[in-house]
């Protein structure tokens, strides 16, 4: 995919739609030609829809998004046998996630109980420096440089249900960067390839965790993997004290009593952190025998370092409903564990 690069004429065009369920879309350019060598081009797009799937647990309609992206693309070609492209784009996008629906749930369709609102959000921003020199004998050298970030939230009430049962959560962040050199014929031979190296690096930095009711935990491990006959609203100590050997088996208890407080809620949580880097040659050959035959070759190599590390504490002992918790040494920030139709975020 390549980006329209400015034209040689002021000139710009506007479309705008509307649509069911508070649709709206909006894109624009505009090509501005500064000077004989210097041209740009700007151009932005705007959409957004409300929710359509109603909550009976309260609170707005389920499934709105909205999202905003521009690129500014600069084009100078006044030095002698070079032009130099300069793009960079920004897009920041929010919707509400996956929304999931229990099995059992009463009502329609398009109606849902979820007691914690779900959260889709990314900002991603990137900046594409492209130098292209011909050279004596019609090949061109070509310089790619790219820089890339984003930053990326997700929530989302994973039982489905009223009741803070399962609630998912990621947070990430990441840097990644890449420079590529190509050499190409300008196809007018018989003979004709592309040559080239290209190296990249990227770091990430992602945060998971899970936030579950414990007793709905314990009580669905016995009925389920135990196929045992338990009260659904038993608690994990109750169940600890009518089946230890079973309890010990699932959760490593020792037969103790259950050492989180009935009615609370724990955070399963991991960090991790990556760096990602690589490189690699390649080429590609094409002979035209003649106007209808041609053979293709073509040859890459590539290396790639991937390092990860995870820190994960385990599961951490339930908390009451609003207090924050930090969740591993290497988490920057303390997670929020939400009561009823609370936002879970990580601040």
């Amino acid at each position: 995919m390549v980006s329209r690069k400015p034209g040689d004429s002021f000139a710009g065009e506007v479309s705008v739609g509307a649509g069911q369920f508070g649709r709206q879309d909006f894109e624009g350019s505009l090509d501005m030609p500064l000077s004989e060598n210097l041209a740009v081009r700007i151009a932005g797009i705007h959409q957004r829809e409300d929710g359509r799937v109603e909550n009976l647990a309260g609170g707005r309609d389920l499934g709105a998004s909205e999202s905003d992206a521009m690129r500014f693309t600069a084009v100078y070609d006044g030095f002698e046998s070079t032009t130099v492209t300069l793009m960079a784009q920004y897009e920041d996008r929010v919707s509400d996630g996956t929304i999931y629906r229990a099995l059992d749930t009463d009502g329609d369709y398009d109606q849902v109980y979820n007691d914690v609102q779900g959260l889709d959000e990314s900002e991603i921003g990137d900046v594409i420096l492209t130098v292209e020199h011909d050279l004596a004998g019609g090949s061109t050298l070509t310089s790619i440089t790219g820089y890339k970030t984003h930053n990326y939230t997700y929530i989302e009430d994973f039982d489905g249900t009223a009741n803070p049962v399962d609630v998912f959560v990621r947070d990430q962040s990441g840097d990644f960067f890449s420079q590529e050199f190509r050499l190409t014929s300008n196809n007018s031979g018989m003979f004709n390839y592309v040559l080239g190296a290209s190296y990249y690096q990227e770091d990430i930095d992602a945060f998971f965790a899970g936030i579950d009711d414990e007793n709905f935990i314990c009580s669905g491990v016995m009925a389920v993997d135990y196929e045992l006959d338990v009260n659904p609203a038993a608690s994990c100590a109750e169940l600890a004290l009518a089946y230890p050997d079973d309890m010990d088996d699932a959760f490593g208890t020792g037969g103790d009593p259950w050492e989180y407080a009935p009615g609370q809620l724990s955070i399963e949580a991991a960090d991790t952190i990556g760096e990602y880097s690589g490189w690699g040659v390649f080429a590609n050959t094409t002979f035209d025998f003649t106007d209808s035959t041609s053979l293709g070759l073509g040859i890459r190599y590539t290396q790639d370092n991937k390092t990860y590390t995870v820190d994960s504490p385990g599961r951490i002992p339930g908390q009451q409903a609003g207090t924050t918790r930090r969740c591993s040494p290497m988490a920057p920030s303390p997670v929020t564990i939400p009561g009823a139709m609370s936002p879970v975020a990580r601040p």
